[in-house]
């Protein structure tokens, strides 16, 4: 888990602080929908998830940047990432 910085507005730069599990056997990203809803977002074909907790199925994804401080201060990463409304531990996996 680290700590990473996200911008959420897509017509000016507003970084909100999120949790971050950095998991290596994930098959794609996901994002909490509540930290990208003012971003343009994509429809997209159905994708289930089979976690831990849970089944879950997303249908949007974004071009999203992110920063992750702890690795590099100056980096951003733009990644495409599936944006669900589950309860989550995470900000984003």
């Amino acid at each position: 888990m680290t700590f990473g910085q996200i911008n959420t507005r897509l017509d000016k730069t507003k970084l909100k602080t999120v949790k971050i599990l950095c998991d290596t056997g994930a098959t794609a990203t996901i994002v909490k929908h509540d930290l990208v809803k003012k971003l343009r977002r994509k429809r997209d074909p159905v994708t289930s998830w089979n976690t831990p907790a849970g089944t879950f199925k997303t249908h949007e994804k974004l071009d999203l940047d992110f920063t992750m401080p702890e690795f590099h201060k100056n980096k951003t990463i733009r990644w495409t990432a599936h944006v669900t409304k589950q309860p989550m531990t995470y900000d984003m996996i």
